[in-house]
């Protein structure tokens, strides 16, 4: 922290360097937030908006860094108090409320209260049997398909595993699951996030064959090649576990700390949720749901 504020401090006086001040407050900014001096995290980040209004990752950070803050003064972090002086602490009141609508639709969604399709878009919606480009297998044998949604498109994919697939998959993960982290652009290698509170374990084909019975069956479906993919991931959320709205794919791809992934950026995530059958004590009632959802990484441009 303290070489990283030399260096900033430096380059003020009009030092030459081949680092700049944007990558150093860049730097500055993650290590204040991971510290827990929030006052100085909202700072830095100013500080380099200032310079880079279209530095994404900071675009994204301001507003929850600032949420944070307002938080810990109403007490609801603890009653530690950052040792830094209050300077240049709120984003912008647009920054403020866009974080604010988009933390309220996705505890909406979580509630199960978010907006609900009027039965003209319904009458949209359909079902119907997914051959995927025509491959033998699923010639053969294609999968139930249904639009859960019209604007974006999301559709449902059913009976994709099967209940012993689901229980061989599980028993695997369970005694490898450890704390999931968030990557850092900052650092360049993932880092343990108040942002997500989950489990998760990466899994690959030569652990067990029913990982490349599912990894093959999802490149059926999507048409996608897993010659780049990653391996197949299980994350459980247990009980009050969440993840606050982001992204799948990596943010400012081109910047320099990732430069050592050769394997190009996200364009696609499939998702499956399993939930086991819970049973009460006179073997009535329960839960079944099965979801397998298909997501593509869009940019606002459509790419």
């Amino acid at each position: 922290m303290l070489w990283m504020q030399q260096v900033l401090k430096q380059l003020n006086a009009g030092e030459y360097s081949t680092v700049s001040k944007v990558q150093v407050l860049n730097h500055l900014s993650d290590i204040s937030f991971r510290l827990g001096d929030l006052y100085r995290a909202v700072d830095f980040t100013h500080q380099l908006l200032s310079l880079d209004s279209s530095h994404k990752q900071s675009q994204l950070n301001l507003p929850y860094f600032v949420k944070l803050l307002e938080e810990e003064r109403a007490g609801n972090l603890g009653n530690e108090e950052s040792e830094t002086k209050q300077e240049t602490l709120n984003s912008s009141p647009q920054d403020t409320l866009d974080y604010k609508q988009t933390l309220e639709s996705y505890e909406s969604l979580c509630h199960g209260e978010g907006i609900k399709l009027t039965p003209q878009r319904r009458k949209r919606l359909f079902c119907r049997l997914h051959y995927g480009n025509r491959t033998p297998q699923l010639v053969i044998a294609p999968f139930k398909e249904e639009d859960e949604w019209d604007s974006p498109h999301i559709v449902r994919f059913y009976d994709v595993m099967s209940d012993e697939e689901i229980r061989k998959i599980k028993e695997i993960a369970k005694p490898k699951m450890k704390r999931c982290r968030v990557f850092s652009l900052t650092s360049g290698s993932p880092q343990a996030s108040r942002q997500r509170i989950s489990q998760s374990v990466f899994l690959t084909e030569e652990e067990d064959p029913v990982i490349g019975q599912v990894n093959h069956r999802i490149r059926l479906i999507t048409g996608l090649s897993d010659e780049t993919a990653e391996f197949l991931q299980v994350a459980d959320y247990g009980i009050g576990g969440y993840y606050e709205p982001h992204v799948d794919y990596f943010l400012d791809f081109d910047s320099d700390p990732l430069e050592f992934i050769v394997m190009g950026n996200r364009v696609a995530t499939f998702m499956n949720y399993p939930l086991a059958i819970l049973r009460k004590k006179n073997g009535t009632g329960g839960i079944n749901l099965r979801k397998h959802v298909l997501m593509f990484h869009l940019l606002s441009v459509g790419t």
